[in-house]
């Protein structure tokens, strides 16, 4: 073991000599061409982009970065820049003394209209010079409502479980409110308030192990609060914030791509299904950074941060332990989830309020030395208190079945290396967490003529169970941590032959240490943007579970611990349960086209298409007398176009048609639409109002019963082919629409 993380290290170290060193742009997957929120989630609801991509925008959207004060790593999160293009950034700055607006930024070498475009959202210009007794900042309210065909249950037994809606809550409307001030340039104050319909409180009855909850109606609670001062090399921040440091793998709560210290935390999301808001849960307390005067080629900085937080619980995450010390990692440990009661009435799907509390003190040092060489510590110790709960006496009440180290007190310590060789740039951290289990990530950056590399190589033993570390890795989790039982090699590509014609890739091969399987991922996108009135991309994704095995007899689908408990398995059609399968093997792709078309003064219209493959274990005639075993194909397209009327006013529609089994009744069959106008008026005001109707289409099962034989394959009772077994009693079509309306009403000063 020792010499396989030796090797893995030795390699990226190796790379990184042989290369020189390099750009540290990241690579997105997509061109990130978006206004705000709602076009960002869009992009993760389509799968183009991943959902950490999605919440480091949406933190830049948030906070966006100061193009007069903001790093070298951290202008690197912005969206299609190149080494190139940050370095003119950081040099015009320098040279100039700073920017006086974003106009500024048409003048440097290798700056577009497209790329304007896509990092406009992202950063702003504040003024070079402090201005004393300047206040300015920001206000929004958010207001969402949305309806959907539930019927309400009255006088049912109360041990039938029901969701929130069908108990007749959660029908009234949700309203965010935050604002952000700013005085003099060093002082900065946020605020977001909450009123939203939602579970208030809960308690505990250990005698019959259940949760009583109490329901409340929408009232203004404070979701994140802060406070913060920076005085140069001084600077500080109580109340809501992130921190990060290195490479991530010791400790990082942020979606930074190179977290240098502590962020400030407004961030939430709004999710687009039911309108409800989503608070990130960070950290809360107090931390400082202090930067030492350079002495010589030297000059150290140093963090320290201390964190008390409260924490929601989803009820399916606990476990019951009834006062017993359990062990959550061992495989075959079966726990019960928790029973919530509101009103008399069984509930699924809570989530339960600060369910429990996480304590948490740490800190990082850093050394550089001439600018081209940099070396880290980070350290951190935590431990988890369940007893947050009314009526919840002992520890071991309730465990958290996931995403945690067994031990309620962990931590991790790790070093870190930064060395900038010429036009290459490598880094590596090595962690350690409290078990003993030990996490390595080594990375290198560089560029060759128009295309930037990013080569990355990791390994994360199976007893690596820090919760806070979020290095590169796979999607697939181990006991709910990404970054634990894995090792691989990632590369990432971006590259621009001509001014018209870019290349996004990516490969990753990796393997699950604990079931000895590889998987692997390959994505790839073209984009030609000619000097014409229009804008082309095709875009594909491979990945596969297992390249061990693949048969269409396998499900793509499921998690990490369904493949441990199926590892060994084989395909099996049982008449009585037609869907008995291995989860966790085989394959999925897909494949996408867009194009954008600006011939229309002031009208953008996109077109967008994706059809996907997944082996899903389901089986299809042929055409003739036979039945195989083949991919669930969906497929969805969409069309929309954003027009500006006058030049404070603009208007968005979009129709989406989603099927996600086209052959079959699987999965979802919608069609999807929504009509947005925004409009800027007088003193710097703004106002947003959306609305969003979604149709579930009938979706009749094919009628194959006398097509084919199943080709030996165990013929069900019906007849009917395996894909065709998920059928809803009360067909889609028949239902009414749901839907959402928005409005957010936003005053800058």
């Amino acid at each position: 073991m020792r010499s396989e993380r030796r090797a893995i290290l030795a390699a990226s170290m190796l790379t990184v000599l042989v290369l020189g060193d390099s750009a540290e742009a990241r690579v997105y997957a997509v061109p990130i061409r978006v206004q705000d929120e709602d076009d960002l989630r869009e992009l993760v609801d389509e799968g183009l982009i991943e959902e950490g991509d999605y919440q480091t925008l949406l933190e830049l959207l948030d906070d966006p970065l100061d193009l007069n004060s903001a790093s070298r790593s951290e202008l690197f999160d912005l969206p299609g820049l190149t080494q190139g293009v940050v370095g003119a950034i950081v040099k015009s700055r320098r040279d100039s003394g700073g920017f006086e607006g974003l106009r500024d930024l048409k003048r440097l070498p290798g700056m577009s209209e497209d790329l304007m475009t896509q990092i406009g959202p992202f950063v702003t210009v504040l003024p070079r010079e402090r201005v004393v007794d300047k206040l300015d900042g920001i206000a929004k309210m958010r207001i969402t409502k949305d309806w959907s065909p539930v019927e309400v249950v009255e006088d049912d037994h109360p041990n039938r479980t029901h969701n929130v809606q069908e108990l007749g809550k959660g029908d009234l409307p949700n309203v965010a409110v935050s604002t952000k001030v700013r005085y003099s340039r060093w002082l900065e104050a946020g605020f977001v308030g909450l009123a939203h319909e939602r579970i208030r409180t809960v308690s505990y009855d250990p005698h019959d192990q259940r949760f009583t909850a109490q329901w409340g109606a929408p009232a203004l609670e404070l979701g994140k609060v802060y406070l913060s001062a920076d005085r140069g090399p001084r600077s500080g921040i109580v109340g809501n914030y992130t921190a990060g440091f290195g490479l991530g793998l010791t400790f990082d709560t942020t979606s930074r791509t190179r977290p240098r210290g502590w962020y400030k935390d407004m961030t939430y999301s709004t999710d687009m299904e039911d309108g409800d808001f989503r608070v990130s849960s960070g950290l809360f307390g107090v931390a400082g950074q202090l930067e030492s005067a350079s002495m010589g080629d030297l000059r150290i900085d140093a963090t320290v941060f201390l964190s008390s937080n409260r924490r929601d619980m989803y009820q399916y995450d606990m476990g019951l332990a009834n006062r017993e010390v359990v062990d959550t990692s061992v495989e075959d440990l079966e726990l019960s989830s928790p029973e919530v009661y509101l009103e008399g009435q069984r509930m699924g799907y809570a989530t339960l309020p600060n369910a429990y509390r996480e304590d948490l003190v740490g800190g990082h040092a850093r050394v550089h030395a001439g600018g081209l060489t940099s070396f880290g510590l980070t350290a951190y110790m935590g431990q988890i208190d369940r007893t947050s709960i009314k009526g919840v006496d002992d520890q071991y009440d309730w465990v958290i079945r996931s995403g945690w180290p067994v031990q309620d007190r962990f931590g991790a310590v790790g070093a870190d290396i930064e060395q900038h060789l010429g036009p290459v740039e490598a880094h590596a951290e090595i962690t350690q967490s409290f078990t003993g289990g030990q996490g390595l990530l080594g990375l290198a950056l560089f560029e060759l003529g128009r295309t930037d590399f990013e080569l990355s190589a990791r390994q994360y033993s199976t007893d690596f169970d820090n919760p806070h570390a979020r290095g590169l890795a796979a999607a697939d989790e181990y006991l709910g941590m990404r970054d634990r039982d894995e090792r691989g090699g990632k590369l990432k590509v971006q590259s621009w032959p001509t001014d018209w014609l870019q290349f996004r890739g990516l490969a990753d091969v990796w393997q699950n240490i604990s079931l000895g399987r590889t998987n692997a991922e390959v994505y790839g996108l073209v984009e030609f943007d000619p000097p014409a009135e229009f804008r082309w991309s095709v875009s594909a994704d491979h990945r596969n579970r297992d390249l061990a095995n693949n048969s269409r007899t396998y499900v793509y689908g499921g998690d990490y611990e369904d493949d441990l408990e199926d590892e060994g398995l084989d395909y099996v059609v049982d008449p009585e349960d037609q869907t008995d399968s291995v989860t966790g093997k085989g394959a999925k792709h897909w494949v996408a086209t867009q194009v954008t078309v600006t011939a229309i003064p002031n009208t953008n219209i996109q077109a967008f298409v994706k059809r996907t493959y997944e082996d899903a274990g389901l089986i299809y005639p042929t055409g003739g007398q036979v039945c195989e075993a083949w991919y669930q194909i969906g497929q969805q397209a969409w069309v929309k176009v954003r027009v500006k009327p006058i030049e404070t006013n603009t208007v968005t529609w979009r129709a989406k048609y989603v099927d996600e089994d086209v052959h079959g009744s699987l999965g979802d069959r919608q069609f999807d639409t929504y009509l947005q106008v925004d409009q800027a008026l007088p003193a710097r005001w703004k106002i947003g109002v959306r609305g969003r109707v979604v149709w579930d289409l009938e979706d009749t099962p094919a009628e194959w019963d006398a097509s084919c034989d199943r080709a030996g394959y165990v013929q069900p009772e019906n007849g009917t082919c395996l894909a065709d077994l998920v059928v809803d009693e009360e067909t889609a079509g028949s239902t009414p629409p749901s839907g959402l309306a928005v409005v957010t009403v936003e005053k800058r000063f």
